[in-house]
C-alpha cells in the first residue's frame, strides 16, 4: 500500500515538473532607464544590457557631449497595449539623446511592457494625437530608476 502511494506521488510530481513552465523562461524582470552614471563614455554609442533578460538599450550619442540630466520616459498605448517608447536625457548644450528599449528575446519584440499604474508611480497618463494615451515619467520629479515596467508577451502575429 505504502510503496502505491509512493510511485503515484512520483507521478504527480514528475507530471507537474513537466506540464509547468520553468521560472526562468517564465519570469520577467523589472526594468527602468538607464541611471546617469551608466553613462561613462561622451564620445561612444551607449549600449547596456537588459536586467536579467536578453536585450539593451541602446543610443547613437552626439561627440564630445557628456548626458547633463534625465528628462523622460514614454510608454504609449496602440490599441493593442502598451509599448515603451523611450528614455529622453539631455547632453551639454541642451541637445537630447533618445535611448531605446530593444528586447532581444522574440518573446518580447514589440516592446509591449506593464507599467506599475495600481500604486502610487511616477507614470502619469496624457492624452495624445490621434486618440493615443501616452504615460510619461519626468525627469523633473523622478530618476530614471524610478521609472519602471515589466516586459510584456509581444501579440501573436495574424
Amino acid at each position: 500500500m505504502n510503496q502505491i502511494f509512493v510511485m503515484k506521488s512520483i507521478a504527480v510530481m514528475a507530471l507537474t515538473v513537466v506540464a509547468l513552465p520553468s521560472q526562468a523562461a517564465t519570469s520577467t524582470q523589472i526594468q527602468h532607464c538607464p541611471s546617469l552614471s551608466d553613462f561613462k563614455e561622451a564620445d561612444e554609442d551607449f549600449r547596456k544590457p537588459l536586467v536579467g533578460t536578453e536585450g539593451e538599450w541602446r543610443a547613437i550619442k552626439r561627440k564630445g557631449a557628456p548626458i547633463t540630466r534625465f528628462v523622460e520616459a514614454l510608454a504609449i498605448t496602440d490599441g493593442s497595449g502598451v509599448r515603451f517608447q523611450k528614455c529622453t536625457y539631455q547632453m551639454s548644450g541642451g541637445a537630447p539623446l533618445d535611448v531605446h528599449y530593444a528586447p532581444g528575446s522574440d518573446e518580447f519584440k514589440g516592446r509591449f511592457v506593464k507599467l506599475p499604474l495600481d500604486q502610487p508611480a511616477p507614470w502619469i497618463k496624457e492624452d495624445g494625437p490621434w486618440g493615443l494615451i501616452a504615460y510619461v515619467c519626468k525627469g523633473e520629479n523622478h530618476a530614471p530608476e524610478k521609472c519602471t515596467f515589466t516586459p510584456d508577451k509581444a501579440l501573436p502575429d495574424f
